[in-house]
């Protein structure tokens, strides 16, 4: 048999980790904290903390060098093995803890390239990270996200890693733990909740085709409160006689009129809704939902304008531009 020839150079980390991760990783991230917080995020999630990184890629390489040169080694030994068969319980445990940690670790390394992707896109004018990124947060994200292998969850974890590395404490250890318990229907049934939503808080319940049942699962999860039978309510909030309510990219300006105006029944988000609400994206948005909005604020004597919302920072700065009145008779 031929000797086999194996390239010894170690790779670089970076080339290490894009051969792990099957992502490019970005070059430059032109934000020093939000590209040390990613790295501290890589090390924890994919590394298991990388305290001596070199090792790890000086073991890895030696791995794959006595690989290659046993490989003909294995092949003429793999009919002998294939009639080993795994009779004792013992043997059955390690071979599930094995299959396990690997389906963990595919897990994490993919929510990771997922985040990767997100910060990739980064540019230098864009607001640098204010702190550095929790190793609590880290651990408990670790622990939580390995267990899920839905790819819509996994794309949710993605951008909520992304999100945590580029504001530290935007996504609370609170709204983690709740998290965990997240499945596939319940993110379908709170993506669709979100399309609803009115500037980033509340839900107008008349005008919302989700069911009584669906409200009261939606608070059991934790996303809504008044999703029960309590009747809340929500009255217009005035600013120099003007008060707004945003949805998806519409602003509805209202000019004061009759007193004691309201809203219900509410269902408000919760601290932990407000955070998802912040990390789910394409949302579907419903003109005649919208529409029900105008109709009973005309209904009450209220004179109405919309404007197309151009930036939203949490639940009240909203920034926008061409704002025309909506006639009594309107056409949106």
């Amino acid at each position: 048999m031929g000797e086999i020839e194996v390239k010894k150079d170690l790779p670089s980390l970076s080339e290490w980790l894009e051969g792990k991760l099957g992502v490019k990783l970005p070059s430059l991230i032109p934000l020093p904290q939000t590209r040390k917080n990613l790295d501290k995020a890589i090390s924890r999630l994919v590394l298991a903390g990388a305290d001596n990184i070199e090792s790890r890629i000086h073991r890895d390489t030696e791995n794959r060098i006595a690989i290659s040169k046993g490989e003909a080694v294995i092949i003429d030994k793999s009919a002998h093995l294939a009639v080993q068969a795994l009779d004792g319980i013992e043997d059955r445990a390690e071979q599930f803890a094995a299959a396990d940690a690997i389906l963990k670790q595919q897990n994490r390394e993919s929510i990771v390239a997922g985040a990767i992707e997100n910060l990739s896109k980064l540019e230098k004018h864009e607001a640098d990270a204010s702190s550095e990124i929790s190793l609590d947060w880290l651990n408990m994200f670790s622990s939580i996200s390995q267990m899920k292998s839905s790819d819509e969850i996994k794309s949710l974890f993605s951008k909520i890693l992304a999100g945590e590395v580029r504001s530290p404490g935007s996504f609370s250890l609170r709204s983690l733990a709740a998290l965990s318990s997240l499945d596939q229907s319940d993110a379908s049934l709170i993506h669709r909740l979100f399309g609803f939503v009115l500037s980033s808080s509340f839900i107008i319940r008349d005008f919302c085709p989700i069911t009584t049942e669906e409200w009261i699962e939606l608070q059991l999860i934790g996303v809504v409160s008044g999703g029960d039978s309590f009747n809340l309510r929500r009255g217009l909030e005035f600013s120099d006689g003007i008060a707004g309510i945003s949805y998806g990219k519409k602003l509805l300006r209202i000019r004061i009129g009759p007193p004691g105006f309201g809203f219900a029944p509410i269902a408000y988000l919760t601290k932990f809704g407000f955070e998802l609400f912040c990390f789910f994206d394409n949302y579907t948005f419903h003109d005649s939902y919208f529409d029900s909005i105008v109709l009973k604020l005309h209904a009450a004597g209220f004179d109405l304008c919309q404007a197309d919302i151009t930036s939203v920072e949490g639940r009240q700065r909203v920034t926008f531009e061409n704002e025309r009145p909506i006639p009594r008779e309107f056409e949106l």
